[in-house]
């Protein structure tokens, strides 16, 4: 990847002066494709699993990479993860699930830094019409909820078919929510871009049998997980009545296709070709605590995040 130019805010303009070789590019790009995989083939499966275990899952993948990787000889990439648990049950909503912060070093001198958050939403099986994720109740109850009652283990174990389609909804998403009102008022005050990543399943339309068989092979990742830009899930969810629910047909056309293609960049292209490529992004210099806007995020609890994924690019050449 050539130097690039990152434009904040359409005034000033940033050269970072660095050479970002095509190797750490693809590197992280591996890294990521894998997570994507990862939390799509869980989703897939079972398709009733709650948003937080696809972030887990997502973590997970990327934490088997954490370390620095020699890429190419001259070129140091350090991916690190840092999980926080969410924290939003304790009376706040999280701006966003995952804080993304990408560090450029030369010799290991740091030249610029930054970051872009998502918030995850997992696509519903149009069998479940109501919003069903972790709740306080899952905490207070503790591990007796691995052992539930007979009524209750039942339906929990009852043949069932579940269908994902291009008419199902990101039901944890609701035009006039509490979270979307934070979200909004977060982007109105800080320059720190907010995005979604939206969890699917590894193509649409898909049926999915529970229980589930034993041992299948990971499926080919056509669709999977998407990062869509916080304005265009605003403009989907603007055309909604209060307490309505985006299906992916309407956001995909908000961004202006039908196809795999067009409901957002994969997210290991979103940051292999936009993050570290400087088309997106908050750049700072500095560390969190001097910059108020990275601030309130990652120090405050008044915006809470699960977790965090760092990626260091240092190039060493002459």
């Amino acid at each position: 990847m050539e130097p690039v130019e990152f434009v904040p805010d359409g005034s000033q303009r940033i050269i970072l002066l660095m050479r970002i070789p095509d190797e750490a590019t693809e590197y992280v790009r591996s890294v990521f494709a894998r997570a994507n995989a990862a939390a799509t083939n869980t989703l897939t499966r079972h398709p009733n699993t709650w948003e937080e275990h696809l972030d887990q899952t997502f973590i997970g993948s990327i934490t088997q990479e954490a370390g620095p990787v020699l890429v190419d000889g001259n070129t140091l990439v350090t991916i690190e993860t840092h999980f926080l648990g969410s924290r939003r049950f304790f009376g706040h909503w999280e701006v966003a699930d995952i804080g993304l912060v990408v560090a450029f070093r030369t010799h290991g001198l740091l030249t610029r830094s930054k970051v872009a958050l998502l918030q995850s939403k997992r696509l519903y099986p149009n069998e479940v019409t109501h919003i069903d994720e972790m709740g306080p109740g899952h905490f207070t109850e503790g591990f007796v909820r691995l052992v539930p009652e007979q009524a209750a283990y039942a339906t929990m174990v009852s043949s069932r078919q579940f269908s994902f389609t291009w008419q199902s909804r990101y039901r944890a998403l609701q035009r006039g929510s509490e979270q979307e009102a934070i979200i909004r008022h977060f982007r109105d005050a800080n320059p720190v871009p907010v995005h979604y990543l939206l969890y699917n399943p590894v193509a649409l339309p898909l049926d999915a049998q529970v229980p589930a068989l034993p041992g299948p092979r990971p499926q080919r990742n056509k669709l999977g997980a998407r990062v869509v830009p916080g304005g265009s899930v605003e403009l989907a969810l603007s055309r909604l009545g209060k307490n309505q629910s985006p299906s992916a047909r309407r956001i995909a056309r908000t961004i202006g296709g039908r196809k795999f293609d067009n409901l957002g960049l994969r997210v290991e292209d979103y940051v292999a070709d936009r993050l570290l490529g400087c088309s997106d992004g908050h750049l700072y210099d500095g560390g969190p605590p001097d910059d108020p806007a990275l601030y309130n995020v990652f120090y405050e609890r008044s915006h809470p995040i699960t977790a965090s994924i760092g990626i260091t690019i240092d190039t060493m050449a002459e």
